[in-house]
């Protein structure tokens, strides 16, 4: 995840560091030092990698006169001279470009040492010594030394000095940087000063120093303006998280300074770092503020926390949002507790909850009984989903490692028969069917669908079907309805599973609900949960309709409120005449109600375990 130290040129945004990066057009230098991976000889090669890829003419020229005039010195010049223009110069080139005493120096300072190494190079004297040999060479008795002296300079000096005005540009550590217009007296930008403003104007204590999250852009300014804004994420501005991988390790860690760090300086906060993560780095960093890009990805990871901007700059290119009311979640133990469950079945006399998020499968024999004290099936899935059965094998999706298992029950509760690997692609929905004595596995990549028979409690492939690419949808399941088969995905897919698979019908959804779970009829209505739009920004929804081909014009009826859901309602399911809907993400937990002459009524709600707690956040990213 973090890089190692070692000195090398990429062509991404790094990990980690500060001002030892420097951007060079579309490449980054990386100004770190491992030296105990580049010792003697070696050492030097890389050191001249980084400063030949990182000099501009004008920078050579710099130190070409630099080395040229310390040679000067040291053969010409007295013992002041000497003292005063070189030992500087030696001690440091002897200390820094010197590898063997470096890992002495890194001993001493520890890892800092190697980040921090390049700074060591702004001690050297260049501007001291120049200024020094053309004051002296100014001030020599012979006129025409002074006047080409003068002339010499001035012409040095209207020639880089042209060259950047020319050309709009100016040189920095950092690369090359456009010339700008002072925007006020304080010399930085309009939007630094505004959005300082903005929570000057929000605080209530006006002597309080508050905590706020903001990028590099104008986090390097704010502080000029205004000292009273402490950056929540210590000054970092480099770090990027982009899979669950990386995410994983800073929860571990609890590194919650990193994650908002990632989540400021790129886009992957909105879909890696996700709202309970961000959440929770928000309440441990005591962050009272974010300022980001009005047009940022992540802004929709503030908004479904419910966060409301508070002002703009004038531009329009800066929002400040003001971080209050967050949830800490319970107090409760990962395994006392529900993370995303994304349904309740019942085979024979038990029941079954799949916990998601937390990578497990739980049973029952009462719902009655608090989580902590149901069984076991399996606490190694990787986000799986669902769990069928005939009453012989029980099947459950290991999602994110793209497999099946199979149980089969016995006096000492569970045992694991069959692990079938690389069944497709994120198996998302197991279901078996009375009516054909098949066991359908459906993927979440394109309806792709497996369908299987248990031959003595061991599961044999029949059939693999893709539809010949006619689904092209994240699906996430299908139902039995009336003879056919539902797969919901951007549309609903009507499928003739009993004879010849075709598809002959497809309902088209809006937009807005594109990103559908599930699909269930009771009485005259179909029921349908919903995530996300066709874009996968969330967007939770519960809605019912008595025509399927009614829905893309808008003539359904949002049951969302009615159920008392603040979640994401998931799957739908039907246990004893009555129907229970499973809530992930935002809250979690298990909805119950009854439908009594198409009206839904008796409404409760089983479990209800809120946002997700550090302890079931930490149990998710701990898997991965």
């Amino acid at each position: 995840m973090h890089n190692d130290g070692a000195i090398s040129t990429v062509n991404s945004v790094l990990h980690n560091g500060d001002e030892g990066n420097y951007r060079l057009d579309d490449k980054v230098v990386v100004m770190h030092f491992n030296y105990s991976d580049y010792q003697g000889i070696e050492f030097f090669f890389k050191w001249w990698e980084v400063i030949s890829n990182r000099f501009s003419p004008i920078e050579w020229l710099l130190v070409f006169s630099f080395i040229v005039i310390s040679i000067y010195y040291l053969v010409y010049g007295n013992k002041k001279e000497r003292i005063l223009l070189l030992s500087e110069t030696i001690i440091l080139t002897v200390m820094v470009l010197n590898p063997w005493s470096a890992i002495i120096m890194r001993k001493l300072f520890g890892s800092a040492f190697d980040s921090r190494v390049f700074r060591y190079y702004w001690l050297y004297p260049m501007y001291m010594q120049l200024a020094y040999f053309v004051t002296e060479q100014a001030f020599r008795k012979k006129r025409r030394v002074r006047v080409f002296t003068m002339w010499f300079c001035l012409a040095v000096m209207l020639i880089t000095g042209c060259q950047q005005v020319v050309s709009g540009h100016y040189n920095t550590l950092g690369g090359r940087e456009k010339f700008r217009a002072v925007e006020n007296i304080y010399k930085i930008s309009n939007d630094a000063v505004e959005a300082a403003d903005i929570i000057e104007k929000d605080k209530s204590d006006k002597d309080k120093e508050v905590r706020a999250l903001y990028e590099r852009e104008i986090g390097m300014e704010i502080r000029t303006y205004d000292s009273s804004i402490v950056s929540a994420h210590n000054g970092t501005y480099s770090a990027s998280i982009w899979d669950r991988a990386e995410l994983s390790s800073y929860v571990e860690n609890q590194d919650w300074t990193g994650i908002l760090a990632a989540f400021v300086s790129t886009n992957s906060g909105g879909d890696v770092i996700g709202a309970d993560v961000l959440r929770i780095a928000l309440i441990n960093t005591s962050t009272e503020y974010v300022i980001i890009k009005s047009e940022s990805y992540n802004v929709k990871a503030l908004e479904q926390l419910g966060m409301s901007c508070i002002g703009k700059t004038n531009s329009e290119k800066y929002s400040v949002y003001k971080i209050e009311g967050l949830d800490t979640g319970d107090e409760l133990s990962w395994n006392e507790r529900l993370y995303s469950p994304t349904e309740l079945r019942k085979f024979g006399d038990l029941y079954f909850i799949n916990d998601c998020w937390q990578h497990r499968i739980i049973y029952s024999d009462s719902l009655d009984k608090p989580i902590s004290e149901w069984s076991t099936l399996a606490d190694d899935i990787l986000g799986g989903h669902t769990i069928s059965s005939d009453g012989s094998v029980y099947v459950c999706d290991d999602t994110d490692n793209n497999a099946v298992r199979v149980y089969i029950r016995n006096e000492n509760g569970f045992e694991l028969v069959q692990y079938i690997e690389n069944v497709c692609y994120r198996p998302h929905y197991t279901y078996y069917d009375d009516v054909t004595g098949m066991f359908y596995i459906l993927g979440a990549n394109n309806g792709e669908l497996l369908i299987f028979r248990n031959e003595n409690q061991n599961l044999s492939l029949v059939n693999h079907l893709t539809f010949d690419g006619k689904i092209e949808s994240y699906t996430r399941s299908f139902s039995i309805i009336d003879g056919y088969m539902y797969i919901v995905g951007n549309s609903i897919y009507r499928i003739d599973y009993q004879n010849n698979y075709d598809i002959v019908n497809v309902y088209e959804l809006p937009e807005e609900i594109q990103g559908t779970v599930g699909l269930c009829k009771v009485q005259d209505y179909y029921y349908l949960t919903i995530y996300t739009d066709k874009d996968f920004n969330r967007n939770p929804g519960f809605i019912r309709t008595t025509q399927l081909e009614n829905i893309v014009s808008g003539d359904y009826e949002d049951i969302y409120y009615q159920l008392g859901i603040t979640g994401t309602p998931y799957l739908m399911t039907e246990i004893d005449e009555r129907y229970y809907v499973a809530e992930v993400d935002q809250a979690n937990g298990i909805v119950g109600f009854d439908i009594a002459d198409n009206m839904i009524v008796n409404v409760h709600k089983i479990f209800s375990c809120g946002s997700g707690n550090m302890d079931s956040i930490v149990r998710f990213y701990s898997a991965y």
